[in-house]
């Protein structure tokens, strides 16, 4: 996975972000142990990580797994993003994808049961914070997104593989109204 930025790009699963000609830009450096499976990067160089890290500290001094965290420019934690656990019966989940919408919150989808401690279907939308937006809510119960694209109404077309409640076969493309 790449994503370019001015005359850098990102490229992963290790973020790094590197100038066209293939040389390593060390002015973003993000901790060693970071594992992405998705990421997203906005016009001010700060990157959303769908992923994991076990080695980042949170908000009570403990190291804590964290699926999605945000960093700035440089690579240093955004500690005023909401740092988010997802859960996957009971074990850690996956992003496996991320998309910022023009309003500025953004979509996430993957193995998602729970965004933090609140349980969820398998896409969710937060905030520009990072905090989970109540209004929108899923009955997707399992499968992921590979790409979600929003429409001029604020409606969402996601793609991917979804099992839907009510719904006995697997649907390859579905369309969410504003609410979920």
């Amino acid at each position: 996975m790449h994503q370019p930025w001015g005359d850098r790009f990102y490229v992963g699963p290790y973020p790094r972000r590197s100038f066209w000609d293939g040389t390593p830009d060390n002015s973003f450096s993000m901790m060693p142990g970071i594992y992405s499976y998705s990421y997203h990067m906005f016009d001010d160089g700060s990157v959303v990580v769908g992923g994991g890290a076990d080695s980042y500290e949170g908000e009570d001094g403990e190291l804590h797994f964290y699926d999605i965290m945000k960093v700035d420019p440089t690579g240093a934690l955004d500690t005023t993003w909401a740092l988010r656990t997802i859960n996957y019966t009971g074990n850690q989940g996956y992003v496996s994808s991320i998309v910022e919408l023009d309003d500025g919150r953004s979509m996430f989808s993957g193995t998602i049961y729970a965004y933090g401690n609140v349980p969820t279907g398998h896409i969710v939308r937060t905030f520009a914070d990072g905090s989970l937006d109540p209004s929108f809510n899923t009955t997707i119960i399992r499968g992921y997104a590979h790409d979600i694209l929003e429409d001029d109404d604020g409606k969402l077309l996601a793609v991917g593989e979804f099992g839907v409640i009510g719904e006995p076969d697997t649907l390859y493309c579905i369309r969410l109204l504003t609410n979920g």
